[in-house]
């Protein structure tokens, strides 16, 4: 995103081989014997080899976590991985309420992505979405914080009782 300090930083993109990894995590469950781990990156769920990854952890009998998903990335088989691994919570961060404002800020991801992305976390059976807004942008509309409400009201349309949908509202 156009404000992401990450995404400016740590160009180029870059990725471990999946070898690499699983030889990374086999070392550390020997060395340290827990069971359960965090996967970190700008964007986890971006590496080409991630469901394999996931894959390998629930086969390993490890449970894992990732910080929050890219919606965009949302397929079914992703939804079912992350549970298998032990998720209950999936985090995604629109942003905002508005597709224009989204786009403003280089992440041109749409409403309808992002409910499609949510309506694929219900059916696979998540029990508990986090979500991530900012409002407070210098050429931000009263639109786009209406949108904000909106979103969240088409979402917990999906199925979700307002128990099982957590928003974290943050000034920019």
């Amino acid at each position: 995103c156009r404000f992401c300090m990450t995404g400016h930083q740590a160009k180029p993109f870059r990725n471990r081989s999946l070898s690499q990894l699983k030889t990374i995590i086999k070392q550390m469950v020997e060395k340290t014997q827990i069971h359960h781990i965090t996967l970190i990156g700008a964007s986890v769920t971006d590496h080409p080899d991630f469901i394999y990854l996931c894959e390998f952890l629930v086969n390993e009998k490890l449970e894992f976590a990732v910080p929050s998903v890219r919606v965009e990335t949302i397929t079914p088989l992703l939804a079912q991985r992350l549970i298998q691994g032990g998720m209950k919570t999936i985090t995604i961060a629109p942003e905002t309420g508005t597709d224009e404002l989204r786009c403003r800020l280089n992440k041109c991801v749409s409403n309808t992505e992002i409910l499609r992305g949510c309506k694929i976390l219900f059916e696979n059976g998540v029990q508990n979405l986090k979500l991530y807004f900012i409002f407070g942008f210098p050429f931000e509309t009263e639109k786009d914080i209406e949108g904000i409400q909106t979103l969240l009201h088409e979402i917990a349309a999906l199925g979700w009782g307002k128990e099982s949908i957590r928003v974290s509202i943050n000034p920019f």
